[in-house]
């Protein structure tokens, strides 16, 4: 930001070195959500549900009280209510479940 320390430091890495250490930086993340969501399968979550999922019919999605978005299907309209949801399936930051009755 502007007026920072931060700003007069801009030109102290080359575009490169920024480039490799952002590049390894969203590895690194994109490996700790694969292995979080690997570890949510299997577990049964409360959602809170949000919206439709566009792309897919009778779908659902909502988030985890920790904010992890979760899709599933439903034959009702359950936006705006708290469902349980049982994590069948992850895809890095995306998980997938059923409906728990």
């Amino acid at each position: 930001r502007k007026g920072t320390p931060a700003d007069t430091m801009y030109d102290q890495i080359s575009p490169e070195v920024k480039k490799q250490r952002i590049t390894a930086l969203i590895a690194e993340q994109n490996k700790v959500t694969r292995q979080i969501s690997k570890e949510m399968q299997g577990k049964t979550y409360e959602i809170l549900v949000e919206d439709v999922n566009s792309k897919y019919p009778n779908t659902y999605c909502g988030r985890t009280e920790n904010g992890r978005l979760v899709n599933f299907t439903c034959q009702h309209n359950p936006i705006g209510q708290f469902v349980d949801v049982v994590i069948t399936k992850s895809q890095s930051a995306t998980l997938w479940g059923e409906l728990v009755k």
